[in-house]
């Protein structure tokens, strides 16, 4: 009875390596002898050899091909950030119209271009805006100042002849032009605080039918023979607002109304609820109208109509700043403010305010 298996690897007198199998007979509990078997592993040992060779040289050609391969998709794939990085470098020495190639895959990269492009774009509107600003505010303050010059000029020379009347005639309009530019000041200023963000409104609940009433009764002294009507429902909301702003809104939008209305015209101030969640303020007037291609402008700042439509010259006329100011007003407390208008018919102004929510139950 054969028990049991061992095996071995030994070498044969010639050196060469065989694979020894050594089997145990037993008879009766008794080893009684030891079968041996060997065979040679040359084949096996060359197979394997030759086996290493090929993992070997397969594992150095993956490697090569895969450096090889490295290189160029590494170039292809960062090209478009060396691209970006040239362009931002032109866009920072002033170049704000150039922009990125967007890569047509939808990949992490073409994201970040089109994020870049669409920052160049804010960039070269406000770059725009800030230029324009400067220049509109430069041609607001060339008028007054050559005003003054000329005014101070004669003063100088004698022009007046000594006479008193003609004297104050010359230091009333200089101090005009003083307040025509203290205008101007005050309400760039009160834009740049809206456009940072740091205008200090003092929001409270507010009865929107007294601010009217307030203002009813200052623009009766705005008054240049127009009949001015008011007309406050009585089921109007609280609103949440700064009464001061919103009246300064107010009295802005009437004494804008009265300047294009003529002597015999009338301005109608109004509110009212709509349904449940604002109220309406609307300022009518029957004067003449505003141009359909100049109605998308009236809230630009520095932008005027033709003035021609105005009965007023052009010192008393305001400065192109005063319904951008409104409208940036009204925003900042939460409502809006649009314009309708039909040339020789009239122009509607309406301010929607938001109602508190006590106000929305009731």
């Amino acid at each position: 009875m054969i028990q049991g298996t061992n095996y071995l690897l030994a070498r044969d007198a010639q050196g060469k390596r065989q694979l020894v199998v050594l089997m145990p007979l037993v008879s009766q509990g008794h080893t009684i002898a030891i079968l041996q078997l060997n065979t040679p592993t040359t084949t096996a040992d060359e197979f394997l050899t030759t086996l290493r060779f090929i993992l070997l040289f397969g594992v150095i050609g993956a490697l090569s091909i895969a450096i090889a391969l490295t290189f160029p998709l590494v170039g292809a794939a960062l090209r478009p950030l060396v691209e970006m990085e040239r362009t931002s470098r032109r866009i920072a020495e002033g170049a704000l119209s150039m922009r990125l190639q967007t890569p047509l895959t939808d990949d992490e990269i073409g994201h970040l271009a089109r994020s870049f492009n669409q920052m160049v774009a804010q960039l070269e509107t406000a770059f725009k805006r800030q230029k324009q600003f400067v220049a509109d505010v430069s041609h607001e303050l060339r008028t007054p100042l050559a005003a003054l010059s000329g005014s101070l000029e004669m003063l100088l020379i004698g022009a007046d002849r000594g006479e008193i009347e003609a004297s104050r005639r010359l230091v009333h309009g200089m101090y005009a032009e003083v307040q025509r530019m203290h205008r101007l000041v005050e309400d760039l200023l009160v834009l740049t605080r809206l456009d940072e963000g740091k205008m200090a409104l003092r929001e409270d609940t507010i009865n929107v039918g007294t601010v009217i009433d307030k203002v009813y009764d200052q623009a009766q002294q705005l008054a240049r023979g127009q009949e001015i009507r008011r007309e406050i429902a009585l089921d109007i909301p609280l609103v949440r607002a700064d009464a001061d702003r919103l009246q300064q809104v107010l009295l802005n939008v009437m004494d804008n109304a009265l300047k294009f209305t003529a002597t015999d015209g009338c301005v109608e101030l109004s509110v009212y609820r709509k349904g449940q969640t604002a109220a309406i303020i609307e300022i009518r007037d029957n004067g003449k109208g505003i141009p359909p291609e100049a109605l998308p402008h009236v809230f630009d700042r520095f932008y005027r109509a033709d003035r021609a439509r105005s009965r007023l010259p052009q010192s008393v006329s305001g400065n192109g700043l005063g319904l951008a100011i409104a409208k940036e007003l009204i925003e900042a407390q939460g409502g809006t403010m649009s314009i309708s208008s039909v040339p020789g018919k009239g122009t509607t102004v309406t301010i929607t305010l938001r109602a508190t929510p006590d106000s929305q139950n009731t």
